[in-house]
């Protein structure tokens, strides 16, 4: 029977457990067999950590706060110097090449041993630049040529077998710490042939070569937006055009009620707005019916599954404010929503609309 470590932990006896899957019986014989392929990533990911995070020290006096190796992306967290607090596109290039360069030179990789006396020694004249908080003897990593480090975990035997270094992306945590992702070795290899199918897939979604996919992705950019301008222009002509239809079987004042079945709630407010500015008296009580189209006329659920959006206007001289109404009567059925004194939104379910419709009405004294 096969039983999976799922964790190892030693205690403060120096005991060592190892925790799995499966509950074993006492007195079992076990024989422990390593899982090489994960061990292998392990000690790539983390001696690169170790590689990765010497050079962003030494090139740019960034130390790493902490190191966290995950399933697809490992990381680490760096206090840039004071009074910095972003890296540009040139430092990460110049950390990357300098790192996979003292991979090319596949540099010793060491263990040592050494008494609490010698790691203080150490510290002392630079070689460490911390301790680890516990007794007795310190293993140290030696990276010839470049540092020593106290760590415990597994490496490699020479930087060449970290198999190179990708530094994924930066990320600003907080005032003086930035994220670094980044893989390695085997990772970094699947990675890139990752980014590749996928820039190759999108360069054939655009029509274009991979090298000039970035220039067909502005263009496209372009189209969009102009398609976007050109759509707002066409929405708001037709939203005036809808405004003075509805003018029609509209009063100078008092409430003017209507659904405007399919369309946003952007819509209903340029209509239900055209509409008091037109009729100052006027007090306007739109709502859509749930369901928006799509550009290519199927039905699309907007605001969950049923909700209904809901606009209320009004007018100069209506003598209503909007938002307080629209708040109020929200609130008072355990759901948010709310505007200015001219204009209010809310969205309800749509078995719920015909309360908040009395709602509103009861708010408006009509």
């Amino acid at each position: 029977m096969a039983a999976a470590v799922s964790a190892v932990a030693e205690d403060d006896d120096g005991t060592v457990w190892h925790s799995t899957e499966k509950p074993l019986l006492a007195g079992t014989e076990i024989e422990g067999e390593i899982d090489w392929a994960r061990r292998l990533d392990h000690m790539q990911q983390h001696s690169g950590q170790h590689l990765l995070s010497a050079c962003f020290l030494r090139e740019l006096g960034a130390g790493t706060v902490s190191f966290h190796l995950g399933a697809e992306v490992s990381s680490i967290d760096l206090a840039l110097a004071d009074g910095v607090d972003a890296l540009d596109g040139a430092e990460v290039e110049r950390v990357s090449a300098a790192a996979n360069l003292l991979v090319a030179e596949d540099r010793a990789m060491r263990v040592h041993f050494v008494s609490p006396e010698q790691a203080r020694a150490m510290l002392a004249d630079g070689r460490l630049r911390k301790l680890p908080e516990r007794a007795g003897e310190v293993r140290v990593i030696e990276m010839e040529g470049v540092e020593w480090n106290a760590c415990g975990g597994t490496h490699v035997r020479s930087t060449g077998q970290i198999g190179g270094i990708a530094v994924r992306g930066t990320e600003r945590i907080r005032r003086g710490v930035v994220r670094v992702e980044f893989c390695c070795g085997l990772r970094a290899s699947r990675a890139a042939r990752k980014d590749y199918s996928l820039v190759r897939q999108v360069a054939a979604a655009v029509s274009s070569t991979e090298e000039g996919l970035p220039d067909a992705v502005r263009g496209l950019s372009e189209q969009v937006k102009a398609g976007g301008k050109e759509r707002q222009k066409v929405l708001t002509e037709m939203a005036a055009l809808e405004a003075q239809v509805l003018l029609g079987g509209a009063g100078e004042a008092g409430l003017f009620e209507a659904e405007l079945a399919g369309k946003s709630a952007e819509y209903l407010k340029m209509v239900a707005l055209g509409m008091v500015k037109a009729r100052a008296g006027l007090i306007v009580l739109m709502k859509n019916n749930g369901v928006l189209m799509k550009s290519n006329g199927e039905l699309m659920k907007s605001n969950g599954e049923a909700d209904v959006a809901v606009v209320l206007a009004c007018g100069a001289s209506a003598g209503v404010r909007c938002g307080e109404v629209m708040r109020a009567s929200l609130e008072a059925m355990g759901l948010r929503g709310g505007g200015s004194e001219t204009l209010a939104q809310g969205s309800v379910p749509a078995e719920r609309w015909g309360e908040l419709r009395e709602r509103l009405r009861a708010g408006l004294a009509i």
